[in-house]
Protein backbone atom coordinates (compact mmCIF):
# COMPACT_ATOMS: atom_id res chain seq x y z
CA UNK A 1 0.00 0.00 0.00
CA UNK A 2 1.42 3.37 -1.02
CA UNK A 3 1.47 6.39 1.27
CA UNK A 4 -1.35 8.14 -0.58
CA UNK A 5 -3.49 4.97 -0.48
CA UNK A 6 -2.82 4.68 3.25
CA UNK A 7 -3.89 8.30 3.70
CA UNK A 8 -7.05 7.88 1.61
CA UNK A 9 -8.03 4.75 3.57
CA UNK A 10 -7.70 6.64 6.84
CA UNK A 11 -9.72 9.52 5.43
CA UNK A 12 -12.57 7.27 4.31
CA UNK A 13 -12.58 5.49 7.67
CA UNK A 14 -12.95 8.70 9.64
CA UNK A 15 -15.76 9.76 7.28
CA UNK A 16 -17.45 6.40 7.83
CA UNK A 17 -17.11 6.90 11.57
CA UNK A 18 -18.99 10.21 11.37
CA UNK A 19 -21.73 8.60 9.32
CA UNK A 20 -22.08 5.78 11.88
CA UNK A 21 -22.51 8.32 14.68
CA UNK A 22 -25.28 10.09 12.79
CA UNK A 23 -27.01 6.86 11.77
CA UNK A 24 -27.04 5.35 15.26
CA UNK A 25 -28.13 8.61 16.86
CA UNK A 26 -30.92 8.95 14.30
CA UNK A 27 -32.14 5.40 14.96
CA UNK A 28 -31.98 5.52 18.75
CA UNK A 29 -32.64 9.18 19.61
CA UNK A 30 -36.41 8.65 19.61
CA UNK A 31 -36.28 5.46 21.63
CA UNK A 32 -34.39 6.75 24.68
CA UNK A 33 -34.51 9.56 27.18
CA UNK A 34 -30.93 10.71 26.66
CA UNK A 35 -31.50 13.95 24.79
CA UNK A 36 -27.77 14.52 24.47
CA UNK A 37 -27.80 11.74 21.87
CA UNK A 38 -29.51 14.19 19.52
CA UNK A 39 -26.68 16.67 19.98
CA UNK A 40 -24.19 13.90 19.24
CA UNK A 41 -26.22 12.97 16.15
CA UNK A 42 -25.99 16.57 14.92
CA UNK A 43 -22.24 16.42 15.47
CA UNK A 44 -22.03 13.22 13.40
CA UNK A 45 -24.08 14.77 10.57
CA UNK A 46 -22.04 17.98 10.50
CA UNK A 47 -18.81 15.98 10.55
CA UNK A 48 -19.95 13.82 7.64
CA UNK A 49 -21.10 16.82 5.59
CA UNK A 50 -17.72 18.47 6.08
CA UNK A 51 -16.08 15.20 5.07
CA UNK A 52 -18.06 15.25 1.81
CA UNK A 53 -17.07 18.87 1.27
CA UNK A 54 -13.43 17.95 1.77
CA UNK A 55 -13.76 15.16 -0.79
CA UNK A 56 -14.90 17.75 -3.34
CA UNK A 57 -11.44 19.31 -3.07
CA UNK A 58 -8.85 17.83 -5.41
CA UNK A 59 -5.90 16.77 -3.23
CA UNK A 60 -2.54 17.21 -4.91
CA UNK A 61 -0.76 16.44 -1.68
CA UNK A 62 -1.76 15.73 1.90
CA UNK A 63 -1.24 19.29 3.17
CA UNK A 64 -4.19 20.44 1.07
CA UNK A 65 -6.40 18.99 3.78
CA UNK A 66 -5.54 22.15 5.70
CA UNK A 67 -7.86 24.52 3.86
CA UNK A 68 -10.76 26.81 4.68
CA UNK A 69 -13.22 23.88 4.81
CA UNK A 70 -11.19 22.20 7.52
CA UNK A 71 -10.90 25.51 9.40
CA UNK A 72 -14.67 25.98 9.48
CA UNK A 73 -15.09 22.38 10.61
CA UNK A 74 -12.95 23.26 13.64
CA UNK A 75 -15.39 26.11 14.36
CA UNK A 76 -18.48 23.91 14.08
CA UNK A 77 -16.89 20.99 15.93
CA UNK A 78 -15.81 23.15 18.85
CA UNK A 79 -19.20 24.89 19.05
CA UNK A 80 -21.22 21.66 19.01
CA UNK A 81 -19.05 19.87 21.57
CA UNK A 82 -19.06 22.89 23.87
CA UNK A 83 -22.84 22.93 23.59
CA UNK A 84 -22.88 19.23 24.46
CA UNK A 85 -21.04 19.92 27.70
CA UNK A 86 -23.26 22.92 28.40
CA UNK A 87 -26.26 20.62 27.91
CA UNK A 88 -25.12 17.79 30.20
CA UNK A 89 -23.54 19.91 32.95
CA UNK A 90 -25.97 21.61 35.33
CA UNK A 91 -23.44 23.59 37.36
CA UNK A 92 -23.99 27.33 36.72
CA UNK A 93 -20.32 28.28 37.12
CA UNK A 94 -19.15 25.62 34.66
CA UNK A 95 -21.90 26.59 32.22
CA UNK A 96 -20.80 30.22 32.37
CA UNK A 97 -17.21 29.10 31.77
CA UNK A 98 -18.29 27.09 28.74
CA UNK A 99 -20.10 30.10 27.28
CA UNK A 100 -17.08 32.32 27.95
CA UNK A 101 -14.69 29.87 26.29
CA UNK A 102 -17.07 29.62 23.32
CA UNK A 103 -17.29 33.39 22.87
CA UNK A 104 -13.52 33.79 23.16
CA UNK A 105 -13.04 31.05 20.59
CA UNK A 106 -15.45 32.77 18.18
CA UNK A 107 -13.52 36.03 18.49
CA UNK A 108 -10.23 34.16 18.16
CA UNK A 109 -11.47 32.31 15.07
CA UNK A 110 -12.74 35.51 13.44
CA UNK A 111 -9.37 37.16 14.01
CA UNK A 112 -7.63 34.09 12.58
CA UNK A 113 -9.93 34.04 9.55
CA UNK A 114 -9.09 37.60 8.54
CA UNK A 115 -5.42 37.54 9.43
CA UNK A 116 -2.76 37.51 6.72
CA UNK A 117 -0.81 34.68 8.34
CA UNK A 118 -2.92 31.67 9.23
CA UNK A 119 -0.20 29.24 10.24
CA UNK A 120 -2.13 26.28 8.72
CA UNK A 121 -4.78 26.53 11.44
CA UNK A 122 -2.46 25.38 14.22
CA UNK A 123 -3.69 28.08 16.62
CA UNK A 124 -7.41 27.40 16.35
CA UNK A 125 -6.91 23.64 16.49
CA UNK A 126 -4.76 23.94 19.59
CA UNK A 127 -7.43 26.13 21.23
CA UNK A 128 -10.07 23.53 20.38
CA UNK A 129 -7.96 20.68 21.75
CA UNK A 130 -7.22 22.45 25.05
CA UNK A 131 -10.91 23.37 25.48
CA UNK A 132 -12.04 19.79 24.91
CA UNK A 133 -9.39 18.38 27.26
CA UNK A 134 -10.37 20.90 29.96
CA UNK A 135 -14.10 20.20 29.90
CA UNK A 136 -13.74 16.45 29.49
CA UNK A 137 -11.58 16.37 32.65
CA UNK A 138 -14.10 18.58 34.47
CA UNK A 139 -16.96 16.33 33.39
CA UNK A 140 -15.10 13.24 34.58
CA UNK A 141 -14.72 14.89 37.96
CA UNK A 142 -18.45 15.56 38.13
CA UNK A 143 -19.25 12.04 36.97
CA UNK A 144 -17.05 10.44 39.61
CA UNK A 145 -18.43 12.65 42.38
CA UNK A 146 -22.04 12.01 41.43
CA UNK A 147 -22.15 8.67 39.62
CA UNK A 148 -25.45 8.27 37.79
CA UNK A 149 -24.84 4.57 37.26
CA UNK A 150 -23.37 2.09 39.69
CA UNK A 151 -21.39 0.77 36.76
CA UNK A 152 -19.63 3.74 35.16
CA UNK A 153 -19.03 1.83 31.93
CA UNK A 154 -22.80 1.62 31.44
CA UNK A 155 -23.23 5.38 31.28
CA UNK A 156 -23.38 6.74 27.69
CA UNK A 157 -21.55 10.00 28.42
CA UNK A 158 -18.67 8.07 30.00
CA UNK A 159 -17.86 6.67 26.54
CA UNK A 160 -18.46 9.95 24.75
CA UNK A 161 -16.38 11.90 27.24
CA UNK A 162 -13.60 9.29 27.23
CA UNK A 163 -13.38 9.45 23.44
CA UNK A 164 -13.18 13.25 23.53
CA UNK A 165 -10.44 13.25 26.17
CA UNK A 166 -8.40 10.57 24.39
CA UNK A 167 -8.69 11.96 20.86
CA UNK A 168 -8.03 15.62 21.60
CA UNK A 169 -5.21 14.78 24.00
CA UNK A 170 -3.54 12.84 21.18
CA UNK A 171 -4.13 15.52 18.53
CA UNK A 172 -3.00 18.41 20.74
CA UNK A 173 0.70 17.80 20.04
CA UNK A 174 -0.05 17.43 16.33
CA UNK A 175 -1.99 20.71 16.36
CA UNK A 176 0.87 22.54 18.08
CA UNK A 177 3.49 21.23 15.65
CA UNK A 178 1.32 21.27 12.52
CA UNK A 179 3.06 24.24 10.87
CA UNK A 180 6.50 22.73 11.47
CA UNK A 181 5.51 19.28 10.17
CA UNK A 182 3.77 20.64 7.07
CA UNK A 183 6.56 23.04 6.12
CA UNK A 184 9.72 21.22 7.20
CA UNK A 185 8.61 17.57 6.88
CA UNK A 186 6.28 18.21 3.97
CA UNK A 187 6.65 14.78 2.35
CA UNK A 188 5.86 13.06 5.66
CA UNK A 189 2.81 15.13 6.54
CA UNK A 190 0.41 12.55 5.07
CA UNK A 191 1.69 9.98 7.60
CA UNK A 192 0.87 12.24 10.54
CA UNK A 193 -2.53 13.19 9.18
CA UNK A 194 -3.40 9.56 8.38
CA UNK A 195 -2.51 8.65 11.96
CA UNK A 196 -4.84 11.41 13.12
CA UNK A 197 -7.62 10.03 10.88
CA UNK A 198 -7.24 6.53 12.32
CA UNK A 199 -7.42 8.02 15.82
CA UNK A 200 -10.58 9.84 14.82
CA UNK A 201 -12.14 6.62 13.56
CA UNK A 202 -11.51 5.09 17.00
CA UNK A 203 -12.98 8.24 18.55
CA UNK A 204 -16.14 7.77 16.46
CA UNK A 205 -16.43 4.09 17.42
CA UNK A 206 -16.22 4.96 21.13
CA UNK A 207 -19.01 7.51 20.66
CA UNK A 208 -21.09 4.86 18.89
CA UNK A 209 -20.61 2.60 21.92
CA UNK A 210 -21.96 5.45 24.05
CA UNK A 211 -25.04 5.72 21.84
CA UNK A 212 -25.54 1.94 22.14
CA UNK A 213 -25.27 2.18 25.93
CA UNK A 214 -28.00 4.83 25.90
CA UNK A 215 -30.20 2.41 24.00
CA UNK A 216 -29.55 -0.35 26.55
CA UNK A 217 -30.36 1.93 29.49
CA UNK A 218 -33.58 3.09 27.86
CA UNK A 219 -34.68 -0.51 27.31
CA UNK A 220 -33.93 -1.31 30.96
CA UNK A 221 -35.95 1.72 32.07
CA UNK A 222 -38.93 0.56 30.00
CA UNK A 223 -38.84 -2.89 31.66
CA UNK A 224 -38.83 -1.50 35.20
Amino acid sequence: MTLIEYYRLSNYLQGLGSLLIFFLALVYSRSNSFREIRVIGIYGLVSFLFFLAQKSVSFIDATQYLNIIGDFFVLFETSILLFLYYFVVKNAIIRTTILTIGIIFLVFFTNYLFSDYKGLGSEIRSYRDVSMILFSVIYFGLLLRNPIEQRLFSHPMFWVNSSILFFFSCTFILSLSMSYIAEVLRDDFAIFWAFRNFLRFGFCIAICIGIWKARDLSKRAELT
